[in-house]
């Protein structure tokens, strides 16, 4: 049983949500989302620990939810409770009220000194472009001496060199897997490489299915790795960032 660790917040324990997001619900935006997100919780009948004043909401945290169309297999939500239960129980409770297009694919407990800051921490994303004949143009496009993208910024449109957020890329058959950073400090979309894919003369750039695959977080400051929100053993990536 957890330790009461967060009095002033009426929260004893927090669970970490993995998430499956897929079919028409990629199109619902983050604040219909997170709504979403409390009806089920509340309907699954879970101790939830309220934010306090005069409009008392269950304290959710999402870490960098996907863009609208983007279907996810990762998205991650720190769920506070005022009472414990076990992982088991909260995942059965869960299971059995998300709607379709939803799908639970883990429950962890996270100790509430370190779930403070779980949207803060992300720094890397992966994600998967499926489209046919896609591999061959978009990897050329990504070994060109810099790939300059019109961003919208405050309100202002600035040239933008997405080649150095890209850190990593594949082909999967006809289709491309990317690691790029991600997060408040430093963030690629992916639109913006569509955007990109149009600049550089692929037909039908906009067809390509996006799939975002997983996050990576900073665990504590200053640490030499990445790991998942929900770490599995051994899956690290050397990290030299702060």
């Amino acid at each position: 049983m957890s330790e009461v660790r967060d009095p002033s917040n009426n929260r004893e324990m927090v669970l970490r949500l993995k998430i499956r997001w897929q079919g028409p619900l990629v199109w619902v935006a983050h604040l219909d989302r997170m709504r979403a997100m409390e009806r089920a919780l509340l309907r699954a009948k879970l101790p939830l620990a309220f934010s306090q004043g005069y409009n008392p909401r269950p304290q959710l945290v999402f870490a960098l939810p996907s863009g609208v169309g983007i279907a996810s297999e990762a998205e991650y939500i720190d769920v506070s409770l005022a009472e414990t239960i076990s992982e088991t129980e909260a995942f059965a409770q869960i299971a059995q009220v998300l709607p379709e297009g939803q799908s639970l694919l883990a429950v962890q407990e996270i100790p509430v000194s370190r779930a403070t800051h779980l949207m803060a921490s992300v720094r890397v994303c992966d994600y998967l472009f499926v489209r046919e004949n896609l591999a061959e143009p978009f990897l050329a496009m990504l070994n060109l001496p810099e790939l300059e993208v019109m961003k919208f910024s405050k309100g202002k449109q600035k040239p933008l060199n997405i080649l150095p957020l890209i850190l990593e890329a594949r082909a999967e058959g006809e289709n491309v897997w990317l690691r790029c950073l991600a997060g408040s400090r430093e963030n690629l979309k992916p639109d913006l490489l569509l955007q990109a894919l149009k600049q550089q003369g692929v037909e039908n750039a906009d067809a390509c299915q996006i799939i975002r695959q997983d996050l990576w977080i900073l665990k504590e400051k200053k640490a030499s790795v990445l790991v998942r929100p929900i770490a599995t053993d051994g899956e690290e990536i050397p990290w030299n960032g702060e």
